[in-house]
């Protein structure tokens, strides 16, 4: 795997976070 990969992997991640955030605070 590549670093791009893994980078492009934990963006992904880390975009699931804030829009779950997002999700509850606009609740």
């Amino acid at each position: 795997m590549s670093s791009l990969e893994m980078l492009f992997k934990k963006l992904d991640e880390e975009i699931v976070l804030l829009d779950g955030a997002m999700g509850t605070m606009i609740q």
